[in-house]
């Protein structure tokens, strides 16, 4: 219960930022919890502007840097949802990869713990 609801709160503050950055959220968000890791998979429709734009940014080696720059922000959102929850847990590595081809958004945010264990341990205290 208590993973559902944290990985349901991740899956609506990335919806909230995509939103926030594009004007449009996601078509469906989906986060899971697994060891340390948090996986987020997108379900977006870009526009053809925006494929237009990643294609222009990949083609110049800058799609590196525009995901480093949402990583930085995936960051932030993900520590606070972390302290909200009452975790003492931060994120160490945030890899972010947009599948333009086929209108996914793939985030892999690595932790310096494990949360699914701290999750089952509050299940149990709850």
């Amino acid at each position: 219960m208590v993973q559902r609801k944290f990985e349901e709160e991740i899956s609506s503050v990335i919806s909230k930022y995509r939103k926030e950055i594009t004007g449009r959220g996601p078509i469906d968000t989906i986060s899971k919890v697994i060891g340390h890791t948090i996986y987020v998979k997108l379900n977006v429709a870009y526009s053809l502007h925006e494929k237009n734009l990643y294609k222009v940014v990949k083609n110049y080696n800058g799609l590196e840097e525009v995901c480093e720059l949402y990583a930085h922000d995936f960051r932030g959102l993900i520590d606070g949802i972390l302290t909200d929850f009452g975790f003492s847990i931060h994120v160490d590595h945030v890899l972010i990869y947009p599948d333009i081809d086929h209108d996914y958004i793939y985030c892999l945010i690595v932790l310096k713990k494990n949360l699914e264990k701290e999750l089952i341990k509050n299940l149990g205290t709850s």
